[in-house]
């Protein structure tokens, strides 16, 4: 089954307390609420696990329920998990706990996607990553998108239409 693709974009990471195990001073975790991943939040040298530092804690000051994680401009490897978890409270996991999952990150394109299976009103998020095989011997991310998207209920596919024939959404062909 395909699943219709996410639209949208709230960002929280761009107005939230963002706070890192580990970063150097020229790649502090507040790179991370720059839009355009121009410049990255990077760990300190030997920092590729969360036990190590590898992890980004997020205070959106309110209760939001985002329904999309994105980590982008990346260094990390195929072989990278992360984990995310939403608490009552700083770094706290009472509320939801995706447990570790490969990024599935694709060579050349430096991104990882977690859709939470339900959105759950929470103040506080931890992203964890663990890459120790990762060859920079560090971690470099230019940009985490946490937003709420809208999903569209019906699927368009390549070959449908809308058009001058077509008047109303009930009306296009698929």
């Amino acid at each position: 089954t395909i699943r219709p693709p996410m639209i949208g974009w709230s960002p929280l990471v761009p107005r939230s307390r963002v706070i890192a195990g580990s970063e150097i001073a020229a790649g502090p975790a507040a790179n991370l609420q720059d839009d355009l991943g121009a410049v990255r939040w990077i760990t300190a040298w030997g920092v590729v696990t969360a036990a190590a530092g590898a992890y980004v804690d997020l205070d959106y000051g309110t209760s939001h329920s985002p329904t999309a994680f994105g980590a982008f401009a990346t260094n990390l490897t195929a072989t990278a998990s992360h984990r995310i978890t939403w608490g009552s409270s700083p770094g706290a996991a009472d509320l939801w706990d995706s447990g570790t999952v490969a990024a599935q990150v694709q060579p050349g394109y430096g991104r990882t996607i977690l859709i939470p299976p339900a959105p759950i009103p929470h103040r506080y998020c931890r992203w964890a990553f663990d890459d120790p095989d990762n060859p920079d011997r560090c971690l470099m991310i230019g940009h985490l998108a946490v937003c709420a998207c809208w999903q569209p209920n019906q699927y368009l596919t390549t070959d449908s239409s809308y058009g001058p024939r077509a008047l109303s959404q009930s009306q296009i062909v698929t």
